[in-house]
């Protein structure tokens, strides 16, 4: 997946307010993509005498990084030609200032497929292609010195995350042999993608912070996190003889 590039938004003193659920009063964030899908592989082989069949799935793509985030609410007290750069949200998990840097996730691996046939002697290999690693997120900073005040509850006024990407699971595979003489069959599961890492989180406040969620809850004042993904899981597999 391709990276998301830096992001920069600063607001000198501009007072702005949302009203709705999920309206944020300012959001910036760097996303990057996730891997693509590993693809499938299919494989049969029939044959009077000796047959042999051997499939591999295709491994998923790695996941973009996150870029860089950084957000500035200023007010009077920073320059005095800001205004006060108030934040104001009226609904349901709407911050006022969120800001965010997300790796992608990677790709999960392809599934797999082999099945051999004879009447003297078949063998059929099946192995499942890997997950894709996420990647890192990056660096997030928030200064902020305005007034901030939510009133619907279900988000932080102030949030800011790294989220590192998951590693993407691993391919499952399927490996079927019959033969009246001798007959082998093996199938082994993709391994899971690698997570990735946070990036660090720096929140500066010297405005204040009104949070109102009597009725719904959930609502911090501030929120910082780094947090890294786990890894993907292995794929499973199947032997049939």
């Amino acid at each position: 997946g391709a990276s998301g590039a830096g992001v920069r938004v600063q607001n000198p003193g501009g007072n702005i307010t949302t009203q709705g659920d999920g309206s944020q009063g300012i959001a910036a964030q760097s996303i990057g993509g996730g891997g693509g899908n590993g693809g499938l592989a299919l494989t049969f082989a029939a044959s009077g005498t000796m047959s042999a069949a051997l499939s591999v799935g295709g491994a998923g793509g790695t996941g973009g990084v996150g870029g860089a985030v950084y957000v500035a609410n200023e007010n009077s007290s920073v320059d005095g030609a800001y205004g006060a750069g108030a934040i104001t949200t009226n609904g349901y998990a709407a911050s006022a200032l969120l800001a965010q840097s997300i790796g992608g996730g990677g790709g999960n691996g392809g599934y797999t497929v082999a099945v051999a046939g004879a009447l003297s002697e078949a063998a059929a290999v099946s192995i499942g292609g890997s997950g894709g690693s996420g990647n890192n997120a990056s660096a997030v900073t928030v200064t902020n010195s305005g007034q901030l005040t939510t009133t619907g509850g279900g988000a932080a006024a102030l949030l800011a995350q790294s989220i590192g990407g998951g590693g993407g699971s691993g391919g499952y595979a399927f490996a079927g042999s019959v033969a009246k003489t001798a007959a082998i069959a093996v199938g082994i599961g993709g391994s899971g993608g690698a997570g990735a890492t946070g990036g660090a989180v720096q929140v500066t406040n010297a405005g204040g912070v009104d949070v109102d969620a009597t009725r719904t809850g959930n609502a911090a004042g501030i929120l910082a996190q780094s947090i890294g993904r786990g890894g993907g899981t292995g794929g499973d597999r199947k032997s049939v003889v």
